[in-house]
């Protein structure tokens, strides 16, 4: 972990280095600038068209053009538009999708890593996610009605925790392809249509939850490892029909019915919930989002499951140019639970910190405090009652080309509370320092 982050280190120097740097094209003593590259001590503006001339009586069979035209490459800072494998299509259709991998792993040497959503899994190199996907937006921006639709499908070890694992067992993606460990499998984590007039349109289908910050998809999210808000306190998909409203730019209401979580077109809980809230510029440079899913939550295997409250709440600030913070609160009730289980509640804070040096370079902080009241959902009977689990990590996002990223990140947990079996080091500790790489390769 060391070597890595040295040599992600020195890379940084190397691109300041060459943002420094003269870039230009030389033809014997003269050098041609493009638009946007700095000139060079003593060069004067005022003998710059002179120069070029010069140069081009010089040599007509060489031309001289900034070393970052014609590449994708990052360079000076900047990243042109990525590569795509797929034309685009007049009728918006977009097709494309990313193949992502890494290795996330702990300083006990441990085979697993704990309740770390998605990446449990100890010191191994794992392909997290082989992603196709076709998206058809709902386009009214120059006609009253359109209509839309999305696709997504995934292999890797992120499938395991993306299907729809509360589908009845031979359902949907739960009867298609794993591997024999667990660690790999496919899913389908949206497949749903649009219909859009002005400024209303609904989704109907299976789709990705609108609550929270994190997404399961890597290249919507900073670091590579989840919180654990994210990956135990939310859902990661709904199945049903929501509406939004576009009230003025940025400010849109929502409003729809799911199943429970997790489903896809199935429910076998027969779960019934809103799903709604609201979307809030605030100023120019702040925008508020509250989200909440309630009702009931169903029953099963002849246990009544109660009802559920839920609400998220996420507050991104954006400084300046470099500079973004995000807030962020999740907050679950289950109540008029039947007499085999409990009800409870869990409840968390995520703050993040981003800052941006360039298009290719940016640095990242995370603290997360995640309160699970009653050991409802933190998986595998880790905790008795009241457990606190904090997180903090420090990533680093480098875009050396545009359709490439990779993702560094050291992260520390802890946890308090009354505990069947410790959640770290195969059960021994309340603590553990932990780290990891991916890359992310689009097309």
């Amino acid at each position: 972990m060391i070597l890595v982050w040295g040599l992600l280190g020195g890379a940084v120097l190397s691109q300041a280095a060459e943002a420094m740097e003269f870039c230009g094209c030389q033809s014997g003593a003269n050098t041609y600038q493009g638009e946007g590259y700095a000139q060079p001590a003593g060069f004067s503006s005022a003998g710059a068209e002179s120069a070029t001339t010069l140069a081009a009586e010089e040599s007509t069979a060489l031309t001289c053009l900034p070393p970052c035209w014609g590449s994708r490459r990052c360079c000076n800072g900047s990243l042109p538009d990525p590569w795509t494998l797929f034309p685009k299509f007049d009728s918006g259709l977009k097709i494309g999708g990313w193949i992502s991998a890494g290795v996330f792993g702990n300083a006990w040497g441990a085979r697993s890593n704990g309740p770390i959503g998605m990446r449990d899994v100890g010191d191994a190199f794992t392909s997290d996610q082989n992603w196709l996907f076709i998206d058809k937006p709902a386009d009214t921006s120059c006609k009253p009605f359109d209509w839309g639709f999305r696709f997504d499908i995934l292999f890797g070890a992120d499938a395991p925790d993306t299907r729809a694992f509360r589908n009845s067992q031979y359902t949907w993606d739960n009867a298609w392809i794993s591997s024999d460990d667990g660690v790999y499998g496919s899913a389908i984590p949206q497949l749903y249509a649009v219909v859009a007039w002005n400024k209303l349109s609904v989704k109907i289908g299976h789709f990705f939850t609108p609550m929270g910050y994190e997404g399961v998809p890597v290249t919507g999210n900073f670091f590579y490892s989840h919180t654990y808000c994210h990956s135990f306190g939310e859902p990661f998909t709904h199945t049903g029909v929501l509406a939004t409203y576009e009230v003025d730019k940025g400010f849109n209401v929502h409003a729809g019915w799911t199943t429970a979580w997790d489903t896809a077109f199935d429910n076998p809980q027969d779960g019934q919930l809103f799903l709604g809230g609201v979307d809030v510029p605030i100023g120019q440079r702040i925008t508020f989002t509250w989200m909440v899913n309630g009702g009931r939550w169903g029953e099963r295997w002849g246990v009544d499951l109660g009802d559920l409250y839920f609400h998220s709440f996420v507050v991104k600030f954006t400084m300046n140019e470099r500079w973004t913070y995000v807030f962020q609160h999740d907050m679950g009730l289950l109540s008029n639970v039947g007499g085999q289980m409990s009800n409870g509640q869990w409840y968390g804070i995520a703050q993040y910190l981003v800052f941006k040096i360039n298009d290719c370079w940016s640095l990242g902080g995370r603290f997360e405090w995640f309160r699970d009241d009653d050991g409802l959902v933190v998986p595998g009977g880790l905790s008795l009652v009241g457990t606190d689990y904090y997180a903090l990590t420090l990533g680093l996002n480098w875009k050396p080309h545009a359709n490439l990223a990779i993702r560094p990140e050291i992260r520390y947990d802890w946890a308090n509370g009354r505990f069947v079996s410790r959640p770290f080091n195969d059960g021994d500790d309340r603590e553990q320092l932990s780290g990891g790489v991916d890359l992310i390769f689009t097309y």
